[in-house]
């Protein structure tokens, strides 16, 4: 069975001088390409930051050979989540700081996935689950998804509009960040319509189909999904430094509606001159969603 990856991705290492600690997220995946090369798209997008807190994420398994099971991930990822507790505990970490740890994986016609999802629940493990398997997800960036694929994978997989000859078609199993940069918004909105089809005393496990690995970007990555809404995320990235263009909502006092402002900082040295409650950042040539930043 696969073990969680150690060594440099021990979060238990010093911060740097005048650095900030991290709050951890771990991550074990079902699926050695198509999951990472889609989560290593939303790490390379910048540092996520939940109330002043940046985030940083690690794929747990990504050397694993085996052990990639649903029921497999969420046992090892229990395990990892009780010594990262008694890590944080010996640490005395603030709650803001406290890791998480998510298993991401598929229905795939798994015998026991259902009882794979009420151990990660039991345990407090996130999952980020599709039905019938991840390509779902990948589907939703283009186009609304309503019809089952009676549980077989291949039938997502084989709506993929992909050019016959392109890079995309080539690899199929590999996440390209222009299949997923610039359509956040419409991929949530298509995966919340087809999960909302069904009626609400069918179990996840039995809805096809279906998808929350929305929830996961906006929960352990904690991109405000106001922000997400298309009103425009940006980033420029240098070596020397970060400039970020930063999305924050504001609740105004004439009612229930959110004024977003724009707020930019400068990165220098690893270190912001200003940081705000919530952010989302993404590159400048792919933004998740909206516009793309001006230059200096």
């Amino acid at each position: 069975m696969g073990r969680a990856q150690k060594g440099r991705d021990s979060w238990e290492r010093p911060a740097r001088r005048g650095g900030q600690r991290k709050r951890q997220v771990f991550i074990f995946t079902e699926g050695k390409v198509t999951e990472p090369s889609y989560l290593d798209i939303l790490k390379d997008q910048g540092v996520p930051i939940v109330g002043e807190v940046p985030v940083e994420m690690h794929i747990a398994n990504r050397r694993a050979d085996s052990g990639r099971k649903p029921l497999d991930l969420v046992e090892q990822a229990i395990r990892l989540k009780h010594e990262e507790d008694r890590k944080a505990k010996r640490a005395k970490l603030e709650e803001k700081y406290l890791p998480q740890v998510w298993c991401f994986f598929d229905h795939d016609n798994y015998k026991y996935v259902r009882d794979a999802l009420d151990q990660a629940e039991k345990a407090g493990i996130g999952v980020a689950f599709s039905h019938p398997c991840f390509e779902v997800w990948r589907l939703a960036h283009y186009k609304p998804v309503s019809a089952s694929f009676a549980g077989v994978c291949d039938g997502a997989a084989g709506r993929l509009p992909f050019p016959r000859g392109s890079q995309d078609a080539k690899t199929p199993k590999v996440v390209l960040p222009h299949q997923i940069l610039g359509s956040y918004k419409t991929a949530r909105k298509n995966a919340e319509r087809m999960n909302g089809q069904h009626p609400a005393h069918v179990g996840k496990w039995d809805r096809d189909p279906y998808t929350d690995v929305h929830e996961f970007v906006e929960i352990a990555r904690s991109w405000p999904s106001s922000a997400n809404s298309g009103r425009g995320l940006s980033m420029t990235c240098c070596r020397g430094g970060l400039r970020y263009l930063l999305w924050r909502p504001k609740r105004t006092t004439s009612g229930p509606r959110h004024v977003v402002r724009a707020r930019r900082i400068v990165v220098r040295g690893g270190q912001a001159e200003r940081l705000p409650s919530l952010a989302a950042v993404t590159n400048d040539a792919h933004p998740v969603d909206g516009k793309t930043s001006a230059g200096p």
